[in-house]
C-alpha cells in the first residue's frame, strides 16, 4: 500500500487503525512522504531523509508526539542534521538508529530497554566521552553499532570500561575508525562476551593484534575486512 500526498494528519489517523502497519515513515520533508507497508506486527518510525523541515517535524518535540501517537512501535531511525535525541526515551523502543545524524551527545539518554543501538557516522570522536556515562546505562543492549566515528586511542579508553558494563552485548561494531594495535590492547579485556565484532577499514596490521582477537573464543564471526596500511 502506498499513500502520497494526503494531509498528515488524515495518513496518521489511517496508520493508527491499521493494526499490522510494518514500516511508517512519520517524519519527512514537511511530513508528505508517508508511506504504509502492511507486512507485520512490528512497527518502525523513521523520519525519512530529513529533519527539521516543516512545523510537524522540528524539533524534540516532533518525536515526542509521534512515540506517544504510534505506544507500539518498537524502532525509530533518524536521519540528518540538528538531531535532538533528548524526547527519545518511548519504553517501548528496542532498536535506535541515528545514522549521518549531527546530534548534540547532551541530548543522548539513557534507555536500560533498548536492545539494539546504531550511531554511525556521527562524527562522535573524542565527544563520544560525553555520552559515554549514558551509553553504559543501557544495559540491555545486545547489539551496538559505533563505526565510521573517528575513534581513535583517546575514545578508545574512553569506551572500553562501558562495553565492559554491557554484560548482554553480543554484537559490537568498530569498522572504520582509528582503531589500531595500542586500541586492541586497551579493548581486549573488555570483549570476552562478543559473539561478533565488526572492525574492518581500521588500521589493525600487526600480527599480535590479529592473534589476540583470534583468542577471543566466544567469537563466531570477526571481520576485520581492509585494514588502512599504517
Amino acid at each position: 500500500m502506498l499513500l502520497e500526498n494526503l494531509p498528515y494528519v488524515v495518513l496518521e489517523l489511517i496508520a493508527l487503525h491499521l493494526k499490522r502497519a510494518f514500516y511508517i515513515t512519520t517524519l519527512g520533508s514537511a511530513c508528505s512522504a508517508w508511506r504504509t507497508i502492511i507486512q507485520s506486527n512490528q512497527r518502525v518510525l523513521s523520519n525519512g531523509l530529513a529533519c527539521g523541515a516543516g512545523p510537524c517535524c522540528s524539533g524534540s518535540d516532533a518525536y515526542a508526539h509521534y512515540l506517544s501517537r504510534f505506544p507500539s512501535a518498537d524502532t525509530l531511525r533518524l536521519t540528518g542534521a540538528g538531531l535532538d535525541l533528548s524526547a527519545v526515551t518511548a519504553p517501548s523502543l528496542r532498536e535506535l538508529s541515528v545514522v549521518l545524524g549531527t546530534f548534540v551527545p547532551s541530548t543522548f539518554v539513557a534507555m536500560s530497554q533498548l536492545t539494539s543501538l546504531e550511531l554511525s557516522t556521527n562524527r562522535l570522536g573524542n565527544t563520544i566521552a560525553t555520552i559515554a556515562p549514558r551509553l553504559g546505562e543501557c544495559v540491555g543492549l545486545v547489539k551496538l553499532a559505533i563505526r565510521n566515528n573517528g575513534i581513535g586511542l583517546n575514545a578508545t579508553v574512553v569506551i572500553a570500561p562501558v562495553i565492559a558494563r554491557l554484560t548482554r552485548l553480543t554484537d559490537l561494531d568498530l569498522s572504520s575508525n582509528y582503531i589500531d594495535h595500542d586500541c586492541i590492547e586497551v579493548l581486549l579485556p573488555h570483549l570476552t562476551s562478543l559473539t561478533a565484532l565488526l572492525l574492518s577499514g581500521n588500521y589493525i596490521n600487526t600480527a599480535d593484534s590479529r592473534r589476540a582477537l583470534r583468542s577471543l573464543t566466544r567469537l563466531g564471526t570477526l571481520d576485520m575486512g581492509r585494514q588502512i596500511p599504517g
